[in-house]
Order: structure tokens, then C-alpha cells, then sequence
């Protein structure tokens, strides 16, 4: 079998006849080399957020490129500041956020998607009570489009984004919420902090969802 991750194909023994060693050694080789390829595929593949055009920011307001997140796991983090479930659940994330980050090779990191009725009270919120971790800029059209694509809007948000049978059936939560994902954009975890709180968080096998570097 071809294996990937740093791990390859190895002969077990050692001798027996030279042409049929070298037939195998010759198929080893190729084997590996094929892995070699596919994990430098992927590795050069890119990430959801550049592929869909999002803008993200740090606090100071800076644009954030995307790369900088590989070898992190990385989650979209639904939120509003006049939601009471959001701003309980805010400092627990915080602790959250700055404990994993402390080990090394296990780190995450967060996307602020808002919720809030205007930029002006997303931008407030995000530099006075969240973390240190990024937002997808409030009139990024992405923003948007995330809420219809992962299904997780707020009630107030119902006029815009429920408008039809399929969209709420699709809606899985309202905020909070955490969507962990792969480097392709794909759900790697739910995390559905509106129903279950910190709780939720104990979902979150970070080492098992880490973007590749």
C-alpha cells in the first residue's frame, strides 16, 4: 500500500534473489515517489478563504493573507454582540483560544463572522471584547455568502437568509456557532455553541483537523 505523511514504503527482510529485490525496490521507489507528489499537491493547494475571495483583518485592521493560518486549525466563528447566548459565550472562547495556542503544534485559529446590523458595531465589538484572532471584513461580500453556505444565521437575520424551504432547511444553528474547517472549505467539525455552550468545544479534536503547512 502507498503510504503518505512523512511515512514510506519499506522492504522488511533483507537478501533473497537480486531480480526480484530489484523489481521491488524499483516499484518501492516509484510508490514513493507518487506519495512524494500527492503531498506536494496538496500542500500547494490553496486555501478556502483565497479561493472564495475573503478579506480578512487583524485588530490593527491589517489584511491578513490566508497562508499564514497552515498548520493551524481553522474555524469560522459566528457571533453578534447583541445576542446574550454570544456575549456569555465570548470570554469562555477567549480562554479557549489562548490555552490551545500555548501548545505547540496544536494551535487554532478563529474567523469572526458578524452577525451585528452594522460595521460600525461589528468593528467596535471585535476590538474591545474578542480575542486576538482575525475577521472576515464586514462588507466582504463572503461574509454573506458564508451564512448561506455553512446555514448558520441569527434569527434577526431570518428576512435575508430564510427565504425559502431549502434555506431553512439547510440553516443548522443560529449564533453562536463554530465551523471548523478543511483547508478546502469543507465542515470538519460543527461545533453548535448556541445549544451547548463551552460544551461544544470538547468536539474540537484540534490535532486531527490541522491545515497542512
Amino acid at each position: 500500500a502507498l503510504l503518505t505523511g512523512g511515512m514510506r514504503l519499506r522492504m522488511a527482510g533483507g537478501g533473497g534473489e537480486g531480480g526480484y529485490n530489484e523489481g521491488v525496490d524499483e516499484w518501492i521507489e516509484d510508490s514513493n515517489a507518487k506519495a512524494d507528489s500527492l503531498e506536494k499537491a496538496f500542500s500547494l493547494q490553496a486555501d478556502c478563504f483565497t479561493v472564495d475571495n475573503a478579506k480578512l483583518i487583524n485588530k490593527a485592521g491589517d489584511a491578513v493573507d490566508p497562508e499564514t493560518m497552515r498548520g493551524k486549525s481553522v474555524a469560522l466563528f459566528f457571533y453578534a454582540e447583541w445576542c446574550p447566548a454570544c456575549r456569555e459565550f465570548l470570554p469562555l472562547m477567549k480562554k479557549f483560544y489562548e490555552e490551545q495556542n500555548k501548545q505547540e503544534g496544536n494551535q487554532i485559529e478563529l474567523v469572526f463572522v458578524s452577525s451585528d446590523f452594522s460595521r460600525e458595531d461589528a468593528m467596535a465589538t471585535y476590538a474591545e471584547r474578542h480575542g486576538d484572532w482575525l475577521m472576515l471584513d464586514y462588507d466582504c461580500p463572503t461574509r454573506e455568502e458564508y451564512k448561506v453556505k455553512y446555514g448558520v444565521w441569527s434569527g434577526k437575520e431570518a428576512k435575508k437568509f430564510g427565504t425559502s424551504i431549502a434555506a431553512l432547511k439547510g440553516r443548522k444553528s443560529g449564533v453562536p456557532a463554530i465551523m471548523v474547517l478543511t483547508l478546502d472549505g469543507l465542515v470538519a467539525r460543527f461545533l453548535p455553541a448556541e445549544s451547548k455552550g463551552v460544551e461544544c468545544l470538547l468536539s474540537w479534536d484540534v490535532d486531527n483537523v490541522l491545515w497542512p503547512k
